[in-house]
């Protein structure tokens, strides 16, 4: 692309394109090298629900602790997930500022 056709894209698309995509790599970069946090992240695996036709009233009230347990545990996995995003994505945003520093600078020689 020349660079006067990279100049004719309006800067708010460019910005609007360039964060997600570099989120995008490098949360990619980061989980094939074993660096992301999102190991960390555990996602609960989800419990027997049993069939209310043919569940005695036992196995219903341990069904309702265990995906008590399991409702409480996807809310920790999302708030961590969402956390790990956040950190991502500011990440990302850093080194768009630093990547159009170093740009704007090489350009203006």
């Amino acid at each position: 692309m020349s660079t006067q056709a990279a100049n004719s894209v309006p800067r708010m698309y460019k910005r609007a394109l360039l964060v997600p995509l570099l989120t995008l790599f490098a949360t990619a970069a980061a989980a094939q090298t074993g660096e992301t946090g999102l190991a960390k992240c555990e996602r609960p695996a989800a419990p027997f629900v049993p069939s209310g036709g043919y569940a005695n009233a036992q196995a219903m009230q341990e069904a309702g602790v265990e995906l008590k347990a399991y409702f409480d545990g996807i809310n920790a996995y999302l708030r961590c997930v969402r956390g790990e995003y956040n950190r991502a994505r500011a990440e990302a945003e850093q080194i768009q500022l630093q990547w159009q520093d170093a740009r704007d600078r090489f350009q203006s020689r």
